[in-house]
């Protein structure tokens, strides 16, 4: 990915609870960290391709009170999308927040950023070698935030495309990324700009004794985090 332009996602491992459910926690944990000031009320549905994960058709907008998610068709997954406002660092932004039932009582959650966010974070630097760090770590709390209220054990932000979800990532492959020798981040499958897992799942004091500190390996409000966005707010 060259430069900073760059659509980026919030994926969470499977939480659960129905997407209503889930919805509604989300809101209110936007809510109680007064990144919303006024809660959707309309939502679309999509078609997604499992196999590349291409958005391949999306419509409404529809009544979100009385929305009913489709079945999953055969060679294709049911998601939906509702668009809000949202407040990262000091600006407000259009995210999308895609949510897909896995059965009754689970649900896969991506939240998607313009590529302002990304570029804001490195307070529009196209060479990416200044940061905002406040901005950067109410990005990393945003991420930190919506994991706990859902109850999610881990979660990846990397980039996307507009038109593409990322899916949810599986715990052992975020588990393997946090965990991993950071002098070979190359030899893994799955790769993210930031990446987080439940402080129960990977002991940040077991990391240190094995690496030593490593700046971009630490943990935040329950999760052990492993932080590709330089230079950290927290190296310090």
């Amino acid at each position: 990915m060259s430069g900073n332009h760059a659509e980026t996602a919030l994926s969470l491992t499977p939480v659960r609870g129905t997407w209503r459910e889930i919805l509604s926690t989300i809101f209110d944990s936007f809510q109680d960290h007064n990144r919303i000031a006024t809660v959707p009320k309309t939502v679309f549905s999509m078609v997604v391709n499992p196999k590349n994960r291409v958005i391949e058709e999306q419509q409404g907008p529809f009544d979100l009170d009385n929305y009913a998610m489709r079945d999953d068709a055969q060679g294709q997954e049911s998601w939906l999308c509702v668009v809000a406002n949202v407040r990262v660092g000091r600006d407000w932004f259009k995210v999308r927040i895609f949510l897909s039932s896995i059965d009754k009582d689970r649900t896969t959650i991506e939240i998607q950023f313009p590529s302002l966010v990304y570029e804001s974070v490195y307070a529009f630097d196209e060479d990416n070698k200044e940061i905002d760090e406040a901005v950067k770590f109410d990005l990393i709390q945003f991420c930190v935030d919506i994991s706990a209220a859902v109850g999610a054990e881990g979660f990846g932000y990397d980039y996307t495309m507009v038109h593409k979800v990322l899916g949810p990532p599986k715990i052992s492959s975020l588990e393997q990324w946090v965990d991993n020798d950071p002098t070979r981040p190359a030899q893994l499958p799955d790769q993210w700009i930031l990446a987080g897992v439940l402080a129960s799942l990977i002991d940040i004091a077991q990391l240190r004794a094995r690496d030593g500190i490593q700046p971009h390996v630490y943990e935040l409000g329950g999760y052990t985090i492993y932080d590709l966005l330089w230079p950290s707010v927290l190296n310090e």
